[in-house]
């Protein structure tokens, strides 16, 4: 196991997401670039993350922070 990766993925991609919102507000087609997670599996983990207040969606501008 290296630094990146812990052995449990969907853990390893959340935490990929979170990361990349730390330096501001995304896309959803931002995140996909920025953490090469693919699409489906990025609003899943986006959803469930906002659903968790771990980050929110701006309604206006529907990037999430």
């Amino acid at each position: 196991m290296d630094k990146k990766n812990s052995g449990v993925g969907v853990l390893d991609k959340a935490v990929s997401i979170l990361a990349a919102l730390e330096s501001g507000p995304h896309s959803l087609a931002e995140l996909v670039v920025v953490t090469g997670i693919a699409r489906p599996t990025a609003h899943r983990l986006a959803v469930a993350l906002e659903h968790h207040r771990s980050c929110y969606r701006d309604w206006e501008t529907d990037r999430k922070s």
